[in-house]
């Protein structure tokens, strides 16, 4: 009878077990859950709020057009039937709405600039021939300056510096020619086929260099800098569920470096994405729907080490309230792998 009793037991577990991942891969659904056009609409507005915190960043948060494009977003996403509605919804405005910010931001930044430049005693004194300045940005890895080719010397040290110390200038994304010609500058727009040419090769390098660092920044390529380790482990001889690492701890972890300032983050040998999962299958813990080694579980972080390890205190100490443990190293330079190169 005990025999029986067991075999069933065991029966009964193997079939929880198949249940719970078939549910984490989404064989399985159960009734009463939340439709997955109201998950992909719910993915939708969070887009939205990103393009609202990404507009007020710029100071276009009362800008007309940005405001139109948005609400359009919206309505269109409250209409959509199907969770595939959504995503071809997102893939369209998505981009159209990024594209608007974008131009209302240079057309902003490119105002600020221009009456930087005319403000300057030296450009309402030049009375030579029509004089070209420059103006550019180089990204290099973290830090950004704005280049500024001014050949006839026309620019005073103050407005130059003016132009350096703006933080709207520092996002420009394009070449910006500005002609100095009877003390006035005006903002010029490629007339010529080898004038276009010549922006479109310095855009282009400018691109590819801001592509590199956004790249390291997504996620996408291998990043390196300073920061610190973490490892996590489990309470000695710990078994139950509160004396073991699970999935809720790690996502802590990575919360409180977020918010800390961390530039990018890894779990075992899996980098953090915008898209990452961590979740627990029984024993196992999966990150990028990839198992991570456990006891300790190893968190790397690149940014200000002082700042990531200070954010950890608090939970640290609630480790150490179930005996689990977060022991961290302050590192000068670590490499983080680029998503999907740890499998």
């Amino acid at each position: 009878m005990f025999k029986k009793f067991t075999i069933g037991a065991i029966i009964v577990l193997l079939i929880l077990d198949v249940i719970t991942l078939a549910r984490f891969f989404g064989f399985i659904r159960i009734p009463g859950e939340v439709p997955d056009v109201e998950i992909a609409r719910k993915g939708a507005y969070t887009l939205v709020k990103s393009y609202e915190d990404l507009a007020k960043s710029v100071g276009l948060e009362d800008n007309q057009i940005v405001r139109e494009s948005l609400s359009e977003f919206i309505s269109t996403v409250k209409t959509a039937k199907t969770s595939d509605g959504v995503a071809n919804i997102i893939g369209q405005f998505g981009r159209d709405v990024q594209d608007i910010i974008t131009q209302e931001q240079s057309n902003k930044w490119k105002l600020v600039l221009l009456k930087i430049i005319n403000d300057d005693p030296g450009v309402m004194a030049y009375k030579g021939k029509e004089a070209l300045i420059i103006i550019s940005i180089e990204r290099d890895g973290f830090s950004t300056r704005v280049k500024i080719e001014d050949k006839e010397k026309i620019l005073r040290e103050e407005t130059i510096s003016k132009i350096n110390n703006n933080e709207l200038l520092r996002h420009l994304s394009q070449i910006i020619e500005v002609e100095v010609s009877n003390g006035n500058a005006t903002l010029l727009t490629p007339s010529t086929a080898m004038d276009k040419v010549r922006l479109f090769n310095s855009e282009l390098t400018m691109l590819n260099s801001s592509l590199s660092s956004i790249t390291r920044l997504a996620g996408l390529a291998e990043l390196s800098g300073p920061g610190i380790i973490i490892y996590g482990y489990d309470a000695t001889k710990g078994y139950t569920w509160d004396q073991i690492v699970h999935d809720k701890d790690i996502r802590d972890i990575i919360n409180e470096l977020s918010y800390a300032g961390a530039v990018g983050i890894q779990i075992g040998n899996q980098r953090v994405v915008v898209g990452t999962s961590v979740r627990c299958v029984g024993p196992i813990i999966l990150v990028n729907q990839q198992p991570i080694a456990v006891n300790p579980v190893v968190i790397k972080a690149v940014g200000d080490s002082e700042s990531l390890e200070r954010s950890l205190t608090m939970l640290k100490k609630k480790f150490e309230t179930f005996g689990k443990k977060l022991e961290i190293e302050r590192v000068e330079n670590i490499v983080l792998n680029a998503y999907g190169r740890g499998r």
